[in-house]
């Protein structure tokens, strides 16, 4: 996340002072890269990480930051259109402050081992809980082997 992170402050600058459309093309598609990082990696939390009651809202939720961004990008854009003048290069600067502010009060956190977390919660849990997590039900392994026999991949 970081290297995306740090290569979207790098190619922000590119379309910004494109001169023409090649270079504006290069710039856009360089910064494709990060923002396909920035979404894979939200959803896929989202997903599989999240508690399951709440995946369908964090997903729903991700979708929209993504939809809300594009409204205020439009609306930027809309503005600086009919001012002009020295305003508009101000815009990749405060975009990069924030994002090394971001990226600050992130890294500010304390980080721990992910396994040190997962052990403090697993001490917390009652030990039916910790050993239903581990092992899994007895028909479930037949099931999934039955259902993986008559399935054909021409039916996807």
């Amino acid at each position: 996340m970081l290297i995306a992170l740090f290569s979207m402050i790098c190619f922000i600058f590119i379309p910004f002072f494109a001169q023409n459309l090649q270079t504006l093309l290069v710039g856009e598609v360089l910064q494709g890269i990060p923002w396909g990082v920035f979404q894979t990696m939200t959803t896929a939390y989202a997903s599989e990480v999240a508690p399951v009651a709440l995946r369908a809202y964090l997903t729903t939720y991700v979708n929209l930051c993504w939809v809300m961004g594009q409204f205020i990008a439009a609306g930027v854009l809309r503005s600086f259109l009919s001012k002009g003048g020295e305003l508009y290069q101000c815009v990749p600067t405060v975009f990069v402050k924030l994002l090394i502010l971001y990226r600050r009060m992130v890294l500010s956190c304390p980080l721990r081992d992910p396994m040190d977390l997962a052990s403090s919660y697993l001490h917390r849990m009652p030990i039916r809980s910790r050993v239903a997590m581990v092992v899994r039900p007895q028909g479930q392994d037949r099931r999934s082997q039955e259902v993986s026999a008559s399935s054909y991949l021409c039916w996807c």
